[in-house]
Order: structure tokens, then sequence, then C-alpha cells
């Protein structure tokens, strides 16, 4: 066993020997292209960093100035009670100037089945949708 191990580690030695150095002539090129590919990772990442944090702080910076342009579809399907319940205090939630605007279309033939309504939102006749479906 003893043979067979430094027989292996005489193996290991020759290739050590045969290894460019890191800083050999011979690798600068692949070190360049390596640290240029670097370089430009740094670059994007750091430029959609930057654009991510600012778009993240300013979307919430001052939201009555520019939350309440933002419109969804409000839509009550269900007629039981608890359903009425709940569809009152979710727009009552956002009557304040600061949030968005919850727009109750309950009844609203326009939109009167969930195709209808995704379809509004796909258009871009609404920001989303807040739907309380049949047998809630």
């Amino acid at each position: 066993a003893k043979a067979s191990d430094m027989g292996l580690l005489q193996e290991h030695r020759e290739r050590q020997r045969n290894l460019l150095p890191l800083f050999s002539p011979e690798l600068r090129a692949m070190r360049m292209a390596f640290l240029k590919g670097i370089w430009q990772m740094f670059l994007v990442f750091t430029c959609v960093f930057w654009i991510s944090i600012g778009f993240l702080y300013g979307a919430g910076y001052d939201t009555s100035r520019h939350m309440k342009d933002a419109s969804y579809i409000f839509s009550n399907f269900d007629d039981s009670a608890a359903a009425r319940n709940i569809s009152h205090m979710i727009l009552e939630a956002f009557e304040p100037k600061s949030m968005v605007q919850l727009v109750d279309q309950t009844g609203n033939p326009e939109y009167d089945s969930i195709e209808k309504i995704k379809h509004a939102v796909w258009v871009g006749d609404s920001w989303g949708a807040v739907v309380v479906n049949r047998g809630f």
C-alpha cells in the first residue's frame, strides 16, 4: 500500500511541475479576458442595483401624489351577507387619498365575469382587480 501511495505522490508532483504559474506570460490573454468579463458583470450588476433601488424608494416616497392615480377594479360576485360585509370593509380600507383607488364595479354589466375583468386589466383600463368569487 505504501508503494502505491508513493507512486501517486510522484505523479502529483510531476503534474504540479508541468503546470503554468498563474501569472505566467502564456496565460496573460486568458487572465485579461477573465478580468474583462468580471469588470463587465460588475458594471451591469451595479447599474441594475442602483436603478432597482431608485425605483423601489421612488415608488414608495410620497404615495399621496401618485398612488391615487392607480385604479383597481373591485367586484363582488357573491351576494351573501359575509361577502357584503367583507366588501364593505375592503372598500373602506381603500378610501384614504394616499391609497390606490378601488372602484366598486359590483353589478356593472361591463365587468360581470372574471374574464371581462381580466381583459380590462390586460388592456390597461385598470392596474389590477380584487374579486370576491361566488361561494365565498
